[in-house]
Parts: structure tokens; C-alpha cells; sequence
């Protein structure tokens, strides 16, 4: 599965990753910090990486339902799908793909999961590759 999503990455995450300005290597460590969170289901972990307005768009096909609005709604997400319908997460960042425009201040992050899903009371092991686009903040 090929899916688009938009990620706002926050200066602060970038900071902390050790990169004051943006570059392609905070890029790719913003992706592992990512998938860091992930396997921890650590909503903390992932809310530290967004801006305060971000947008987390998960689905975009689905506008209504896919689209998650600030720290509020990105965390409510983690905690009432990825926290309690995910469990044994691998994840592997294929950072010779990544695609990063400084101008436009902008990734395109692909990586490969595998996990466990909750679906109808039973769990189901599921993998796929990802695409994401990443919009970083203006100060990187």
C-alpha cells in the first residue's frame, strides 16, 4: 500500500535531533524519531514532533475521518487507534529513498512496517510500504 500523508514537523523535534537548521539528515532523523514513537506507542514521543497546528493526515482520501488537527487530535489518534489496534511494530526507514527539497522546505520519507492489527476482536499481522510527505515548519 502506497499511502499520502502530510506530516508538519516541528523546529523544537528538529532541535532536540540536533539540527538547528534544516537539512537532510534532520529530515531522515526526524523519520527514525518517527518510528521510534511508533514501536513505543509513545504518544508523547510523537506529539513532540508535530507543531501545536499540525495537521496528521492519514487518510486522504477521507477528509472527515482521516485528518487529525493539533496535538489534541493527533494524540487522540495515537492513543484510541495506534495504542489499542497496533502492537509488535517494526519499522525500517529506507533512507536512500528519502526525497528532500530545502527550498521547499519539504521530504518525501518512505519505510516498510510490520505489525500486528486489531480488527473484529482478533489480531492479524499485516506489512506494507509507506510514503509521507513531510512539511517542515518554516524555521526548519
Amino acid at each position: 500500500t502506497c499511502v499520502h500523508i502530510d506530516k508538519y514537523v516541528s523546529p523544537t523535534a528538529m532541535a532536540s535531533a540536533g539540527h538547528r537548521e534544516l537539512t537532510r539528515e534532520g529530515a531522515v532523523a526526524w523519520v527514525h524519531a518517527y518510528g521510534d514513537a511508533w514501536c513505543t506507542q509513545d504518544a508523547d514521543k510523537i506529539i513532540a514532533l508535530y507543531t501545536e497546528d499540525a495537521d496528521y493526515v492519514e487518510r486522504p482520501y477521507d477528509a472527515e475521518n482521516g485528518t487529525f488537527h493539533g496535538h489534541a487530535g493527533i494524540r487522540m489518534y495515537w492513543e484510541e487507534y495506534v495504542q489499542a489496534c497496533e502492537r509488535d511494530i517494526q519499522f525500517h526507514h529506507l533512507e536512500d529513498e528519502l526525497v528532500f527539497d530545502k527550498e521547499r522546505s519539504s521530504a518525501v520519507a518512505t519505510w516498510e512496517a510490520h505489525f500486528s492489527v486489531k480488527s473484529s476482536g482478533s489480531w492479524k499481522r499485516i506489512q506494507f510500504l509507506q510514503v509521507a510527505r513531510l512539511r517542515f515548519a518554516p524555521d526548519g
